[in-house]
């Protein structure tokens, strides 16, 4: 590699010094894993952080997609580190069995192997930061590819300067200043064949659409790179007035018995938003549910009846004016009892559902009560299910939602399926909630309603206190 002064003025280590020094992407003198395929770009990456007196170690993957390609990319970055004295790990991948057993295109399945790679590599060696060589001309790409297909702003502002640990030193440089930096250095580089295969998405926008615009605008990369960066700023801004939005819509947990994250709103507040279809899509990303199923749900909001749609793990129901999102189905129980043997004044039992603390009060002593604990006359209670030892067992179960009880202070009598409706409980949690029995006499629908049985009444003498712990999972 020669050694020509003006490469340190070069405009691509000028903007790439602005870029690290921006996005505070890279400490002075910091050691990085750089992505290397052997192509000019990755190739001037390398170089030009070795310049900048950064301490690069490269990391090349051989897909094996290629055939003698594949073989000669590798054999280049060899000589091309040990011409640098730049350490270099290979690693290589049975890509399309890979893609095969995940379910991947070969192109997703390249990438997630990629980046596996990388974030592995700089966990062994304690290293940060891991430089990919994307630059301008990829970010547009990214930003034309992700409006073809349809987007909002976090589409249109391309790809991230830094996400993560994954930096991009080049992305505001100009594809013609890398072969110019290259030429400089009189530094030689591979030829992906592949890249001029217009049937790759992405190869027909830079080989078809993007000459398009420079018809109109032959300058039209360089300005992008404002534009690019105001949908960056536009972005950060929208994402703050998202957050405050929701923040003002947002409830407290209010099913606190729940085995699964449940995020609660208040419908009112998203509809007074004027933007609940943009407020709803941005809590839903990510989580499986289409864009036109969002649409839909959005225009059934103020319907007076529950609406829900589910998506993989994720279930969205709205009912008696809350929003909720649940991040996964819970368990079901499959009928299975437990049982809760109290055999003396305190304690604590453990189940699949969570743990039961018990303790038995003289009358007289103070009821610290909470949403869930009940309080029932131990001496009924003991007459109604004790052994000859004076143990009581009392046993657990999934519910039947058509099963009849009767709430506690009421006389009539309702399916536990209309209770937990009108307590605004979402449906999916129904086949996680325990009943308590006593015997074959129903005790508490747990947390959310206990019956007239074992009441306190004026004649207890003692009670027992039940305080039921979920088990999160």
């Amino acid at each position: 590699m020669k050694t020509n002064p003006q490469v340190y003025h070069h405009p691509l280590m000028r903007t790439m010094r602005q870029s690290i020094s921006r996005y505070q992407l890279l400490e002075p003198h910091a050691s990085v894993l750089v992505a290397l395929s052997g192509g000019a770009d990755s190739v001037a990456l390398l170089l030009a952080l070795q310049l900048a007196n950064y301490r690069p170690i490269a990391i090349h993957c051989n897909f094996h997609l290629r055939g003698e390609e594949s073989l000669r990319d590798e054999q280049f970055c060899r000589d091309l580190t040990d011409q640098l004295g730049i350490e270099l790990e290979v690693h290589h991948f049975d890509t399309r069995a890979y893609a095969a057993t995940h379910r991947l295109s070969v192109e997703m399945a390249a990438r997630e192997l990629r980046y596996q790679v990388f974030e592995q590599e700089a966990s062994k060696r304690g290293i940060e930061a891991i430089a990919v060589a994307h630059h301008l001309q990829d970010n547009v790409e990214t930003l034309l590819g992700n409006l073809s297909r349809g987007t909002g702003l976090t589409g249109l502002r391309g790809i991230l300067p830094k996400r993560g640990s994954i930096i991009r030193p080049l992305l505001d440089v100009h594809p013609k200043e890398i072969h110019d930096f290259l030429h400089l250095l009189g530094q030689p580089f591979c030829n992906d064949s592949t890249n001029q295969d217009t049937t790759i998405k992405r190869n027909a926008i830079r080989h078809s659409i993007i000459p398009l615009f420079q018809e109109l605008n032959p300058q039209f990369l360089t300005t992008s790179r404002s534009t690019l960066a105001h949908l960056r700023d536009a972005e950060t801004i929208y994402q703050k007035g998202i957050e405050a939005l929701l923040t003002e819509a947002r409830v407290p947990q209010v099913f606190p018995f729940s085995y699964t994250t449940i995020l609660t709103y208040k419908v009112e507040s998203l509809l007074r938003s004027g933007v609940a279809p943009t407020l709803l899509h941005y809590i839903t990303k990510g989580k499986g549910f289409s864009a036109d199923a969002i649409e839909q749900f959005a225009a059934q909001l103020s319907s007076p009846h529950p609406v829900s749609i589910t998506a993989n793990s994720h279930t969205l129901e709205c009912r008696q004016g809350l929003l909720h999102l649940i991040s996964k189905p819970p368990r079901e129980k499959e009928g299975a009892v437990e049982y809760l043997r109290i055999d003396s004044n305190q304690g604590e039992i453990s189940t699949s559902y969570g743990i039961f603390s018990y303790s038995i009060h003289e009358k007289n002593e103070a009821i610290h009560t909470s949403p869930l604990s009940i309080v029932l006359d131990w001496d009924a209670l003991s007459l109604h299910c004790s052994d000859a030892k004076g143990v009581i067992t009392l046993s657990i179960s999934a519910i039947d939602p058509e099963e009849k009880i009767q709430p506690f202070g009421l006389k009539g009598r309702k399916t536990i399926h209309k209770i937990l409706n009108e307590k605004g409980v979402v449906s999916v949690l129904f086949s996680s909630i325990p009943l308590l029995l006593a015997g074959e006499q129903p005790l508490w629908v747990v947390p959310m309603q206990r019956t007239e049985a074992f009441a306190i009444t004026p004649n207890t003498r003692r009670y027992l206190q039940l305080t039921f712990s979920p088990i999160k999972e």
